[in-house]
């Protein structure tokens, strides 16, 4: 179905990359989830459309290729659309491509549907599996394993307090705020000098205005981090992850 193909471009802004004029993580992931909520609204299903009936949408888990990190002042072209659904999740993917149509970034996403009284996960509406929207784009196969982290072999550990800044329209963390606080973890070194290769993340809970979470990791091999994001008044474990760099 090629109405459910969205297509968005930027233009890199000084301040959304890096010393290095690279583009920063989360800016690069805002702009792919800005598409996606355009996509969305275009096929009336946005997040203001769900909260109509007292649901909405949570990402579950992203799995993010980088062949190449986009640059300033490059202007970028992504494209969006829904891949897949079943019984409790829908499946979005993603590609962001240069000025010459190079492909620099694809990713697969997994989303859930909550309900807003309850806070409990419910099945995808009838409403949403009936108007098929899914469409083969040749896209990344679905996300396969877990992510797991096991706290005895931390190296690395960061502690932020949620900010009203870092919420978003569901009152609860904004997803894109946890790639920041997960890569956060890592040595300047790293993030300064390492070229990321891939992101795979799963979201376990949420989080809420002022409550503390730390952010801890270690090395798994040479190039790869296993981390974990948890709130640390409650302990409960909020994001597992893993990075891997070339």
């Amino acid at each position: 179905m090629e109405d459910s193909i969205f297509f968005d471009s930027h233009r890199l802004k000084a301040t959304d990359t890096d010393a290095n004029k690279r583009v920063k993580i989360p800016y690069l992931i805002n702009y792919m989830q800005e598409a996606a909520w355009k996509n969305a609204t275009e096929l009336g299903f946005s997040t203001y459309d769900m909260l109509k009936n007292i649901i909405t949408w949570v990402l579950n888990r992203m799995y993010i290729e980088f062949h190449e990190l986009p640059v300033y002042p490059q202007t970028l072209k992504v494209e969006t659309w829904p891949s897949d659904l079943d019984k409790f999740f829908t499946y979005r993917d993603f590609r962001v491509f240069d000025e010459q149509n190079k492909m620099m970034v694809q990713a697969t996403s997994n989303w859930l549907v909550l309900d807003i009284n309850t806070r409990k996960l419910i099945a995808v509406p009838d409403q949403i599996k009936n108007a098929k929207f899914s469409v083969d784009r040749n896209g990344m196969e679905k996300i396969k394993g877990k992510c797991s982290y096991d706290e005895n072999r931390t190296t690395n550990e960061s502690t932020t307090r949620v900010s009203w800044f870092d919420l978003d329209v569901n009152k609860h963390v904004n997803n894109t705020k946890y790639f920041q606080w997960m890569l956060d973890s890592l040595s300047l070194d790293i993030l300064e000098n390492e070229n990321i290769k891939s992101i795979d993340i799963t979201f376990k809970a949420e989080v809420g205005y002022g409550e503390e979470v730390e952010s801890k990791s270690y090395a798994l091999d040479s190039s790869s981090y296993a981390h974990q994001i948890k709130s640390k008044s409650s302990g409960k474990v909020l994001v597992l992850g893993r990075s891997e760099f070339k």
